[in-house]
């Protein structure tokens, strides 16, 4: 029978990082492929995260990408995931909204990471979509707990006990519906994204799930 729910804090497996495009052309920054590539910037402990138009930049159009990396070998094998949540922390307060989205990457991280936020090919038109685990939402400055969808919930427990790495991608709402921002408008958040003093602004993902007792102890003893 269920043993109960247990709770499971999980925090990203290495730096998190953000990947930036920068082009003349929206379409060309945002990208609409899953092998669009751009590289990591270096470790910081913030960044902003979303899409922004600098008349002065050498491109134009901005936009950036947090790829939030997590190990779930914490989950035990044969786990029934039943809720999954995600913290997010901004450093500046911003209407702005931010968006969780399903990764097939896996892996460490790498500049095929930004395409990847692209995850699910559309087979009536050829193309790849975002799929998001949770609607666009503001992240305060004292910090946001998103509840993920069934999408998230059905993925974690696909990679429960696995040593590689389960991957969320942040964008921002604009970046998600494909909308051009309007010349010299910034629409990025700055976010929290490696490890904080005390770890209270850290990302996190908390895993709720239960555990069969009965099967748990018929394989300890059979």
């Amino acid at each position: 029978m269920p043993s109960g729910i247990n709770s499971l804090d999980i925090y990203p497996s290495s730096d998190a990082r953000c990947a930036m495009l920068v082009n003349a052309s929206w379409s060309t920054t945002r990208g609409d492929e899953s092998t669009n590539s751009a590289s990591f910037d270096s470790v910081a402990a913030t960044g902003a995260i979303g899409p922004s138009h600098t008349t002065g930049r050498g491109g134009g159009y901005a936009n950036s990408r947090l790829v939030l990396p997590f190990v779930l070998s914490g989950v035990p094998i044969g786990a029934t995931v039943t809720s999954v949540k995600l913290f997010l922390k901004a450093t500046l307060t911003s209407t702005n909204k931010m968006v969780p989205l399903k990764s097939t990457s896996t892996g460490s991280l790498g500049n095929a990471d930004y395409g990847s936020a692209f995850s699910v090919l559309n087979t009536e038109t050829g193309d790849y979509e975002m799929e998001e685990y949770k609607e666009a939402t503001a992240i305060s400055t004292s910090g946001t707990t998103m509840t993920l969808n069934s999408t998230a919930i059905s993925d974690v427990q696909s990679n429960i006990a696995q040593s590689d790495n389960f991957k969320i991608i942040i964008v921002g709402e604009r970046d998600f519906t494909n909308t051009q921002p309007a010349s010299n408008t910034n629409y990025a958040v700055s976010l929290y994204r490696v490890a904080q003093s005390g770890t209270s602004s850290d990302p996190k993902l908390t895993v709720e799930y239960t555990t069969d007792d009965n099967a748990l102890f018929f394989g300890a003893n059979f």
